[in-house]
């Protein structure tokens, strides 16, 4: 009878490990993290691409005023590139430091200018490509373009705040 409970025992202890060794696999596993963030930042790039799209259609722009349009917008990305990696590889630090044995306030506070800085020097170029656009529109084409982005914004202050 001992040998019998023994065994139950044994079995449902290597039963209950082996469960929980196969779930936390399948929660950590990084090659499937990976895809799904890929995958996230794919469908939001296409969403930005398309956004992009449904804006010059709606504005009725020439094809002279949608290359312009074109040429400004990837000017912006192509200067926006280093400086999100920048904010990027800030963010990181302010995290390493956070965490570190020893707390420095003075480095943290150097970072956080750091970080301000890049933000502001970020939303001067989005404000400044904005005028250009409006600078190739007609007086109809403006109002339209004005009234979508403060849409977007109402919509993503929205969606901030229910963070």
């Amino acid at each position: 009878m001992k040998t019998l409970v023994k065994s139950f025992a044994v079995t449902a202890l290597l039963l209950s490990l082996s469960v929980s060794a196969i779930g936390q696999q399948r929660f950590k596993n990084p090659d499937r993290d990976r895809g799904e963030r890929v995958e996230r930042f794919q469908q939001k790039r296409n969403a930005q691409g398309q956004q992009h799209q449904r804006v010059m259609a709606m504005l009725d722009l020439s094809d002279e005023q949608k290359e312009q349009i074109q040429e400004i917008h990837l000017n912006g990305q192509k200067e926006m590139l280093p400086l999100k990696t920048q904010l990027q590889e800030a963010h990181a630090k302010l995290r390493t430091l956070t965490v570190a044995d020893e707390y420095d306030e003075a480095e943290v506070q150097e970072v956080i200018g750091e970080i301000s800085e890049l933000n502001k020097t970020m939303l001067t170029n989005r404000v400044e490509h904005r005028q250009q656009i409006r600078e190739l529109l007609t007086d109809d084409q403006r109002v339209k373009f004005d009234n979508l982005h403060l849409r977007m914004q109402k919509r993503f202050s929205r969606m901030g705040a229910n963070r």
